[in-house]
């Protein structure tokens, strides 16, 4: 999904491209915003609950929690003597990273 709301056009885009595969195909959807949000997206309420609609129907629902990815990995690229540096230095302190922070997986 985007960050920035959908004009008519790119919703009905949307729309035509999920119920083509509504039911045939799977679909993979990722976003940040929370699933209680997407409304807002769409300009239009009708079309917004026609994708919708597609989307979760049959759906499985995966939400992830814990550090991002990138932080973890932006961590293991500094050296150990600098990880230690005050944050004020411009480098966090990264010890925590890459420690399992778990994960809620929730069929629908």
């Amino acid at each position: 999904m985007t960050l920035a709301p959908f004009t008519d056009t790119s919703s009905r885009d949307l729309l035509e491209v999920v119920d083509d595969r509504c039911q045939v195909r799977s679909t993979i959807v990722a976003g940040q915003l929370p699933l209680e949000h997407w409304h807002g997206l769409f300009p239009d309420p009708t079309v917004a609950d026609a994708v919708l609609d597609r989307l979760v129907h049959n759906a499985y629902k995966i939400n992830l929690k814990g550090e991002s990815m990138r932080k973890i990995k932006s961590c293991k690229t500094i050296p150990a003597s600098d990880q230690q540096i005050p944050a004020s230095k411009g480098v966090r302190n990264c010890s925590s990273a890459g420690k399992p922070s778990g994960e809620n997986i929730m069929p629908n």
